[in-house]
């Protein structure tokens, strides 16, 4: 099971920074429940620190380009600064938002992962664990742009969009559809 863990902080995460993802489903989130809209804080648009905020992981359902190619990325148009992460879906099928806006510890992460957030069990009864043999190899292959001025900003939404329109709500409902992971 492979996991990215990027994280983006000041000055691209600030308050009005956006998440900018091809999202054709939002299947789960840890603080879902009474949780879910308690703080006040979705997943699109990013809050300023917040005293006593209880860190928040969103697992996206994303599509690709025709390449194969599924961009996210970090948006701060007031500075006219964003930064991206692009993975390829056969390799890194599923994708994690982490949010953690506390002061002094202000920062979200872009988290790509060959696994969904069931977990080692049920990557095993799914028939989704990715083993590897004596001498095999896997490759994975991820881009990381700094996005610098409107311009490339503009462009990145613009290829973003062209993919998947990702959910307008701030709290999205939750559908648990656990696509299965093929090729494994």
């Amino acid at each position: 099971m492979l996991f990215y863990h990027v994280n983006v902080g000041h000055p691209v995460l600030d308050e009005g920074a956006r998440y900018l993802a091809p999202i054709s489903d939002v299947m789960w989130a840890s603080h879902a429940g009474d949780a879910y809209e308690k703080q006040k804080v979705g997943y699109r648009t990013v809050p300023g620190p917040q005293e006593n905020f209880r860190e928040q992981v969103w697992q996206h359902e994303t599509s690709a380009d025709p390449s194969g190619a599924v961009p996210v990325a970090i948006v701060n148009d007031r500075i006219g600064l964003g930064f991206e992460v692009e993975t390829k879906k056969a390799q890194l099928p599923c994708l994690y938002q982490w949010q953690h806006f506390q002061p002094g510890a202000y920062v979200m992460g872009i988290e790509p992962s060959s696994h969904h957030v069931l977990g080692d069990n049920a990557a095993r009864e799914r028939g989704e664990m990715i083993w590897l043999e004596h001498d095999e190899a896997r490759s994975y292959d991820v881009v990381f742009r700094v996005l610098d001025g409107p311009a490339r900003i503009a462009e990145a939404e613009r290829r973003i969009r062209t993919i998947a329109k990702q959910p307008d709500e701030n709290y999205p409902k939750l559908s648990g559809r656990f696509v299965g992971l093929p090729g494994r």
